[in-house]
């Protein structure tokens, strides 16, 4: 059975961000949190930057535990890109969408990744999170539970729809952050809108070890400053820390400098 499919143990749970139903495999962690509210710093980025009219990206959408409260702040002239390549995590994205049809007409699913270009990548769930997965280049020898995906750029996404504003993006892509907002160039330079992406240190560590990559937090850095943002922790209580690579929350808000983001 693949992750994220329904299974006889799956059930709805009704009271998700309130009141969004949800199907929820016990097995599956992300699932499970989504019992007790999922992960409080994105939480607070969603209800400080998501709001009635805006246009949001979930990139990384996986089930829609970011996507559904999205779409749920800003209401019927919003709209949500959510961004999922997984096939088993699009079909339980469906089913939760499908739970919550008010919601169902502000949220386009985009089946695809995103990179820094256009093309096709192996998709494979992470053996020791299940719930999880990742993504490499295409390689000459097969891998059990690997499937080839489509991948485009947040710019030619962005363009596709026609979209001539992007309010708040939200990126959690194991660790592709970097390339992802690499074939952002476009939307962040014109568009300017207000970006939280995962840093999770453990990052820093798989993509030196792996790709022999210095230090891909001071790349994303040094890429968001030269198009003219600054990085941020959302504390508990609301306030804006500034932070820098090296050391970072493991969710990281990039706001654009000429913006002003008064306290709550």
């Amino acid at each position: 059975m693949l992750p994220g499919r329904l299974t006889s143990d799956s059930f709805q749970w009704p009271y998700y961000d309130g009141d969004l139903v949800v199907w929820i495999d016990p097995a599956n962690e992300i699932e499970r949190s989504m019992l007790v509210g999922y992960d409080p710093d994105v939480a607070r980025a969603i209800q400080r930057f998501a709001g009635p009219g805006l246009h949001c990206i979930d990139v990384g959408a996986n089930v829609g535990a970011v996507t559904l409260p999205m779409a749920k702040r800003v209401g019927p002239a919003g709209r949500v890109l959510a961004v999922e390549p997984g096939p088993p995590y699009v079909e339980r994205l469906r089913d939760n969408l499908a739970a919550n049809p008010a919601l169902e007409q502000r949220v386009t699913i985009v089946a695809e990744g995103l990179s820094e270009s256009v093309g096709t990548l192996l998709w494979k769930p992470d053996p020791a999170h299940p719930y999880n997965a990742g993504m490499s280049a295409a390689h000459p020898y097969a891998v059990p539970g690997e499937l080839p995906v489509p991948v485009t750029t947040m710019d030619a996404l962005v363009a596709r729809q026609g979209w001539e504003r992007v309010d708040f993006v939200k990126i959690d892509v194991e660790g592709m952050e970097l390339e992802v907002l690499r074939g952002a160039e476009n939307t962040l330079e014109t568009l300017r809108p207000v970006v939280l992406f995962e840093t999770m240190e453990v990052f820093r560590t798989l993509r030196r070890e792996q790709t022999g990559h210095p230090d891909v937090f001071a790349e994303i850095e040094r890429w968001l400053q030269g198009l003219g943002y600054a990085l941020y922790a959302l504390e508990a209580d609301g306030r804006l820390k500034a932070v820098d690579a090296a050391s970072l929350p493991d969710n990281t808000l990039a706001l654009p400098r000429e913006r002003s983001f008064s306290a709550p």
